[in-house]
């Protein structure tokens, strides 16, 4: 196999960035690079979860089962981030299901078994993955700030903030994933219908603007103005 990939995509992963470069051969044998096209799941609610996934290109979607029979999103992972990783940790099965959300899907792919013996050599992968499940975590209890607070275009405001860089310089950010007005309403907390005449007005006010294959925020600053003291953290 060409590691050359694999070997560039670690260094997005802390934990695995933590693996001394002489070691990688031997320590991260087991690490496996897969490629998915649009809306393939990657594993389903209840599902074994055995494996901890990150992916390195494209997004994922998250979401659960609600008692009515549809689907509610969760949230999205980006690049370099953990996918429930708490779930594999413990070794319970998967509380969500996640499906691709772009085109193109890398995911580098790493046995729970191997990642716990590199935890016990090697203090830096231990301190990635308790940063990374403790990031969710606390990111989980914002949101809960997000969606009960201010009105809904602060809450989308800082919903689109969330897939930003938080180092940018750039006054437009393509977001390269769609989202439905169900799935925008689920995360802002609201209806349907007041997802769409916010999202009008985002657009007539040259905001964001929606694609077919995603968003583009066309006024960034104006963007983090509405966010305000919602603005992620």
């Amino acid at each position: 196999m060409n590691r050359g990939p694999i070997d560039r995509e670690i260094e997005m992963i802390p934990m695995l960035h933590a693996v001394p470069r002489a070691a990688r051969q031997s320590m991260l044998s087991g690490l496996r690079r897969r490629r998915f096209t649009h809306h393939e799941p990657l594993f389903l609610e209840g599902g074994t979860s055995d494996h901890f996934l990150f992916p390195t290109t494209g997004w994922v979607k998250l979401s659960k089962a609600h008692a009515s029979g549809r689907s509610v999103i969760v949230c999205l992972v980006g690049p370099g981030q953990l996918i429930c990783g708490n779930a594999v940790y413990a070794g319970a099965p998967y509380c969500c299901t996640a499906v691709t959300a772009t085109k193109q899907v890398v995911i580098l792919s790493l046995p729970r078994g191997d990642l716990l013996s590199l935890m016990e050599r090697f203090n830096g992968v231990t301190r990635g993955l308790l940063d990374a499940i403790s990031c969710r975590g606390m990111r989980l209890c914002h949101r809960i700030e997000e969606v009960t607070s201010g009105t809904v275009e602060r809450r989308l405001a800082a919903l689109f903030l969330r897939f930003v860089p938080t180092v940018t310089e750039v006054s437009e950010v393509t977001l390269p994933f769609t989202l439905t007005r169900q799935e925008l309403a689920d995360l802002c907390g609201t209806t349907v219908e007041t997802a769409i005449r916010t999202m009008r007005r985002l657009q007539a006010e040259k905001i964001v603007e929606t694609t077919k294959t995603g968003f583009i925020i066309t006024n960034l600053a104006q963007l983090r103005s509405l966010a305000g003291e919602l603005e992620p953290r």
